[in-house]
């Protein structure tokens, strides 16, 4: 055994659901997972899109809801439809996943019979790897509430299916706009001293399904180059975050 994974079910379904809805959200499915596993205890499970869009999260022994053991770095790749259908099938409170060299293995604590119930499923080739994507020389946004922020997005997505984000001096302005619907806007003031004034587009779904399957209470938002946006959500164990490129203006 490579890694072991032990995780709270709901915690889990969390986190492929996030993967699997933002997929369905940019209109690109199906998807695989890669896991990153260090040495150091933490697991990196994440999906890249040809849509520009990565959603990632960062899991670490807490020592409550996550139990994390790695025996050596390693990096795998597996699909997400049947993993994510045995957990939401699943009728307990942990699940503990194990991977190995060409596979990996889901275990169901349940009581009704004398052993777990054990599924074992192919890992994908080596070469269908893909390294994560990190967002570089960005600067902070600002955090936002998360549940205003989702119902405001998920208004404006009955006018557009595109948002735009403007900071100016201080102002964060959130807006959409149709010839023919109307428009909404709504604004936040945000205090950095180093942020400089821009004006991105981005498709609204996929930011509205990732803040969907969070919990958190805020979400941090970052810029970086071109206007790569990231969102950040923090809680026991996990960071969670989602890097979205601009829309080209039209």
């Amino acid at each position: 055994m490579i890694a072991k994974i032990q995780i709270k079910r709901d915690n889990l379904i969390k986190i492929l659901d996030s993967l699997h809805e933002v997929s369905q959200a940019a209109d690109d499915q199906p998807i695989d997972i890669h896991l990153l596993a260090n040495e150091d205890n933490s697991i990196k499970i994440y999906a890249r899109h040809i849509s520009s869009i990565q959603v990632l999260h960062e899991l670490r022994d807490d020592n409550s809801d996550i139990d994390i053991e790695v025996a050596e770095n390693a990096r795998f790749s597996f699909g997400s439809q049947t993993l994510r259908s045995l957990i939401k099938g699943a009728d307990v409170d942990r699940v503990e996943l194990r991977f190995d060299r060409d596979q990996f293995e889901i275990e169901i604590m349940e009581s009704w019979f004398a052993t777990p119930t054990t599924f074992t499923l192919f890992l994908i080739s080596e070469s269908e790897f893909q390294e994560a994507r990190s967002l570089h020389s960005s600067k902070e946004i600002g955090s936002l509430e998360r549940p205003p922020l989702r119902k405001n997005l998920n208004m404006m997505g009955k006018i557009s299916n595109v948002v735009e984000l403007q900071h100016d001096d201080g102002e964060l302005w959130i807006s959409v706009s149709d010839m023919v619907d109307g428009k909404g806007e709504v604004m936040e003031n945000i205090y950095s001293d180093d942020l400089q004034d821009f004006e991105y587009r981005y498709a609204i779904d996929p930011v509205h399904s990732f803040l969907k399957e969070m919990n958190s209470h805020e979400i941090d938002l970052s810029i970086g180059n071109e206007g790569v946006l990231k969102l950040e959500s923090k809680r026991s164990g996990i960071t969670s975050h989602m890097i979205i490129a601009p829309r080209v203006k039209e």
